[in-house]
């Protein structure tokens, strides 16, 4: 449960936090209908919302609905972290490395 510094307001025991991932929250969306209604009808038929203060993402295969602070957010856009998107490029420079490293064995076993 998150709880705000400066006011106090505690989110619904609802929100849960998202494994492998530091500032996104989930919720079910039968539990988000619950919350907020209006919402819930808006985020089945669009899928990402921006609704101040959060960016709300709808992972449909699941029905969990997925929120992150538009501060904690990649650009302020999309709900993705910061953090995914480096782990992506070092995964893409390792890959490389990687294909480089065999190409050059392979070039080596050949007599």
């Amino acid at each position: 449960m998150r709880e705000c510094p400066n006011c106090g307001y505690k989110d619904p025991p609802y929100w849960r936090n998202v494994r492998f991932r530091i500032f996104t929250s989930c919720c079910s969306l039968e539990d988000f209908a619950i919350i907020n209604p209006v919402l819930a009808l808006k985020i089945s038929k669009e899928i990402d919302i921006i609704e101040k203060p959060y960016i709300y993402h709808l992972v449909k295969k699941a029905n969990i609905v997925q929120r992150i602070h538009i501060d904690d957010s990649m650009d302020g856009k999309s709900w993705r972290e910061p953090e995914q998107e480096k782990h992506y490029k070092f995964k893409a420079q390792g890959q490389q490395t990687l294909m480089m490293l065999s190409s050059q064995l392979k070039k080596d076993k050949t007599p």
